[in-house]
């Protein structure tokens, strides 16, 4: 879709931070990355005006949706998902992990 993807520092921070405190490793990771960019990959197939998408750590903590960043540098409205659908998936950091089985 040539739209770009960019992760803050404090972003990757925070994954990192979850997937430790989780006790999940890599692949604890790589579900908290997949989670916050789930809403991302339906959104930004159906846009051409997104340049890119940037993850913050309010993101990833399900606090926020990843920023949607159009061609001129605004940052763009969500369309196609409801506000709702962001958040009332995300595991807080309160929540404990379970072991893969």
């Amino acid at each position: 879709d040539e739209v770009g993807l960019e992760f803050e520092q404090d972003a990757l921070e925070a994954a990192a931070e979850l997937s430790i405190k989780r006790e999940t490793g890599a692949r604890g990771l790589r579900s908290i990355i997949e989670h916050t960019l789930m809403d991302v990959m339906f959104e930004v197939p159906s846009r051409t005006d997104i340049q890119k998408v940037v993850i913050t750590a309010d993101a990833i903590h399900g606090r926020a949706r990843p920023l949607l960043v159009g061609k001129n540098g605004s940052t763009l409205p969500w369309e196609s998902i409801p506000q709702l659908a962001a958040q009332s998936q995300q595991p807080s950091d309160n929540d404990q992990a379970q072991p893969a089985a």
